[in-house]
């Protein structure tokens, strides 16, 4: 869908506000779904109720001031200047004006902060869940080949690789993650035999198959040596 229909869809759920045509849409602008997907019906309500909250509380804002103005308003017995053409460019005219342009501003410096901040959430409510699926399918992969899972080494590779890109499939993200969790295991865990490495997330019959090999050739070392007798 075309940043302008969503523009022109969310304007329309949202109603009759105080906001300004050029708020909404840097709001929209701001917050476009991920390259690829289009809106859903959960994007539109999440993004419409953040504006009219926005709205709620700019009008309330608005009301204040105005009340504080015309407490505070001494009307001049000067004559009325007469208006100036309009030229596309004008400037507050008036106390009152300067305080509700100086007003927009404001709401637009909390509609961006407020922006970083549902950003920053949604990013982190992301990388869990991402981290919490990968972690599942991770663990469920090793448990079925016979390998040990490592809670402690998975956290460790979590943290060392820092944010994910949840858009890659789990499958890639295991791919690199499992690089890392062998060579954890292997430079944590040198056993040497014959057949290189015996690392401890093998089953334990492989342990067990690779430590008594490791101990027969010990023994054959030691006969050579003739520190043990030779078998007839």
């Amino acid at each position: 869908m075309e940043t302008e229909k969503i523009i022109s869809t969310i304007k329309e759920q949202t109603g009759t506000t105080s906001l300004s045509d050029r708020t909404i849409a840097n709001y929209v602008n701001n917050n476009l779904p991920a390259d690829g997907t289009e809106p859903d019906a959960a994007y539109f309500t999440k993004h419409v109720n953040i504006l009219k909250s926005i709205n709620g509380n700019f009008d309330h804002d608005v009301a204040t001031k105005v009340d504080e103005f015309k407490k505070d308003y001494k009307p001049t017995q000067t004559p009325p200047t007469p208006p100036t053409p309009p030229t596309g460019n004008e400037q507050p005219t008036n106390d009152f004006e300067a305080r509700l342009k100086a007003m927009e501003d404001a709401n637009n410096a909390k509609l961006k902060e407020l922006e970083d901040k549902l950003s920053a959430k949604e990013k982190a409510s992301e990388q869990k869940s991402y981290i919490s699926q990968l972690e599942g399918k991770f663990k469920s992969e090793l448990e079925e080949k016979g390998l040990i899972f490592d809670p402690i080494y998975f956290e460790h590779i979590v943290r060392e690789n820092g944010e994910f890109d949840t858009q890659k499939s789990l499958d890639e993200a295991i791919k690199n993650v499992s690089e890392k969790y062998d060579k954890m295991f292997k430079d944590r865990n040198r056993q040497i035999s014959t057949n290189g490495f015996v690392p401890q997330f093998q089953t334990s019959e492989q342990h067990q198959e690779g430590a008594k090999s490791a101990a027969e050739q010990y023994k054959e070392r030691m006969r050579a040596e003739g520190r043990l007798p030779k078998v007839e």
